[in-house]
This record gives C-alpha cells, sequence and structure tokens, in this order.
C-alpha cells in the first residue's frame, strides 16, 4: 500500500503544478482545461480503466501458479485491444472536437473563444488517450506480480517530465501546451512499464503489439480523413448555429462513416481484434435487460 499511496500523492502534483500554471493565463483557463480533461476521462472511465480492474484477478491467478505464458498471452490480447478501440476514438475524438465540445458546453455562460480553447486542448489530449489506458492495465499487471514499487517509480518519474515540459510549454502554447505535456508524459511511462514488463515476462511480445498499433492509426488516419470530409460536408449544409440534437445527429452520422470505414480497413488488414469487438457487442446486446 505505501508504494501506491506514494505514486497516488506524487500525482497530485501534476495537477497542482498545471493548474497553477493554467491561473497565468486567460481568465477562465482553469475551468476550459477542467472541460478538456474531464471528456478525456470519459473513453478512459468506460473502456481503459474497467479493463484492467476486470483484468486484476485472472493476472493474479496466473501470476500465483506460475502460468507466465497465459499471463504473457491474456495481457497482450488486453493491450491490443485497448490500442485498437482507443487509437481510433482519439481520432474520432479530434476530428469532432467542436461539435462535440458545442454539444456538452455549448448554449450556456461559455464564451465562444472558451470553447475553441476547449476544443484545442481537448485535440492535445487526445495524443495521450491510447498511452493513459495503457498505464491503466499495465499499472494492474505488476500489481498481478506483486510489484507496487516499479509502476509507482514509473509514476512519479512521468510526474516530474509532466512537470518540466509543462513548464516549457506553457509559455508558447498556452492550455494545449499544458495538455500537450501530460500526454507525452503518458507515453513514456507507458513505454517505460511496456518494456520492464518485455525484459521480465519472457513470453511477453512486442511485435504483435507494435503491428496492430500501426494498423489501428493507419486505419484511423483514414477514417479521420473520410470522417472529416463528411463533417465538413454536414456543417457546410446546416450551418453556423445548427441546435444541440441537430449536432447530435451530426456527430452520429460522421461517427458511422467512420466505423464503416474503420471496420473495412479492418477486414483488408485482417485485424484479429475486429471479430472480437463484434462478439464483444453481440453479447452485450443479447444480455437481458434487468429491471
Amino acid at each position: 500500500m505505501a508504494p501506491r499511496a506514494i505514486g497516488l500523492g506524487a500525482s497530485q502534483i501534476t495537477f497542482i503544478v498545471v493548474t497553477s500554471l493554467a491561473t497565468t493565463l486567460q481568465v477562465g483557463a482553469v475551468s476550459d482545461l477542467n472541460f478538456a480533461f474531464a471528456l478525456l476521462q470519459i473513453p478512459l472511465g468506460i473502456i481503459g480503466v474497467p479493463l484492467g480492474i476486470v483484468l486484476l484477478p485472472s493476472l493474479s491467478r496466473d501470476a500465483a501458479v506460475g502460468h507466465e505464458t497465459g499471463f504473457a498471452d491474456l495481457l497482450t490480447r488486453a493491450l491490443r485491444l485497448l490500442v485498437y478501440v482507443m487509437v481510433p476514438i482519439s481520432v474520432l475524438a479530434a476530428v469532432s472536437r467542436v461539435p462535440i465540445v458545442e454539444v456538452l458546453f455549448g448554449k450556456g455562460k461559455i464564451l465562444p473563444e472558451d470553447l475553441e480553447l476547449i476544443a484545442v486542448t481537448l485535440t492535445a489530449f487526445l495524443v495521450g488517450l491510447t498511452a493513459h489506458a495503457l498505464i491503466a492495465v499495465l499499472a494492474r499487471a505488476f500489481y498481478a506480480r506483486q510489484d507496487t514499487v516499479t509502476p509507482v517509480v514509473a509514476a512519479v518519474a512521468a510526474v516530474a517530465i509532466n512537470c518540466t515540459l509543462a513548464i516549457i510549454l506553457v509559455g508558447p502554447y498556452g492550455l494545449p501546451g499544458i495538455a500537450l505535456a501530460i500526454a507525452t508524459a503518458a507515453w513514456i511511462e507507458a513505454l517505460a512499464l511496456l518494456v520492464t514488463l518485455f525484459r521480465r515476462l519472457h513470453h511477453f511480445e512486442l511485435r504483435g503489439l507494435a503491428r496492430v498499433g500501426v494498423e489501428s492509426v493507419v486505419g484511423s488516419v483514414v477514417a479521420g480523413v473520410i470522417a472529416y470530409a463528411v463533417l465538413a460536408f454536414l456543417t457546410d449544409r446546416l450551418g453556423v448555429d445548427p441546435g444541440r440534437l441537430v449536432l447530435v445527429a451530426e456527430l452520429t452520422l460522421v461517427g458511422l462513416a467512420f466505423a464503416a470505414v474503420y471496420a473495412a480497413l479492418s477486414l483488408v488488414l485482417r485485424i484479429p481484434e475486429l471479430p472480437s469487438i463484434v462478439g464483444v457487442m453481440a453479447d452485450v446486446l443479447r444480455r437481458p435487460i434487468r429491471s
């Protein structure tokens, strides 16, 4: 518990530093930063963190009985699935950042320039979305092996990098610079945990994970271009201020276009995670609704 407590305390240092830096910027910068960060937490709270929690008992069982092959296989499949899902979510959210912010925070007391700043800051945060999700699973892989020190050391180092980069980038880039610092530190922490596990776990392979990462990036970029074209077409037809319900419909159409292209490219590239996602969705739809 002691290393975990230290890690949680160290993460609060980042919060204090970035909040202090935001107070040196324009009025409302702290709120804008918090709004953008809250949007980042939505996919993490729905997918990344729950997956890590669900995996922990199975990983702990395999580690306890010395079943390293099963441990490595389960962890690899989970990481591949995370990358396959989180990379396109990042790209789609970046493409749709303006209508997303308008739907959630528009039509209120937030000024248009603040909405634009939230959208840009969110885009910078999304650079590290996949890394944050990977950390949620990788840290629990260490916990399952009764190692709470390594993830905490990585987290403390990430805090130091995060704070340093935030101080450097806040001047020229403002809030997006702070968000980019957090994203960069997250990737450094995730890569450090991956390399450490690779060295300690003999059956843990990174080549398959790297391959699905490249394929996901390629597929997401192509799908993102199509989604951006669809969004531009709809925005041109619907006007500047179409209303919240129309924006929701617009986001739905853009999301469907993105998903269709990404799924088609996954079939062409034969990415094995696509059938897994389809199976999970089919299982959810088959479950009876509890009253």
